[in-house]
C-alpha cells in the first residue's frame, strides 16, 4: 500500500492458520484492487478503539 508520504510499503511476514484463513474469507467475493477492509475508515476505527 501506499503510505502517508505515497511511499511504498511492501512486507512478508508469517502468520498462523487461523489469521491467514480470516484474511482470506475477508477477500471473499471482492474483485482485484478493491481495499480488503472496505467498510472500515478511520472515524469508526477511532469510536471503536475509545470504547
Amino acid at each position: 500500500f501506499l503510505g502517508k508520504d505515497s511511499t511504498r510499503y511492501q512486507n512478508t511476514v508469517l502468520v498462523n492458520k487461523e489469521v491467514y484463513d480470516a484474511v482470506h474469507n475477508f477477500k471473499k467475493g471482492k474483485k482485484e484492487g478493491v481495499d480488503l477492509f472496505d467498510k472500515l475508515d478511520t472515524s469508526n476505527l477511532n469510536a471503536h478503539l475509545k470504547k
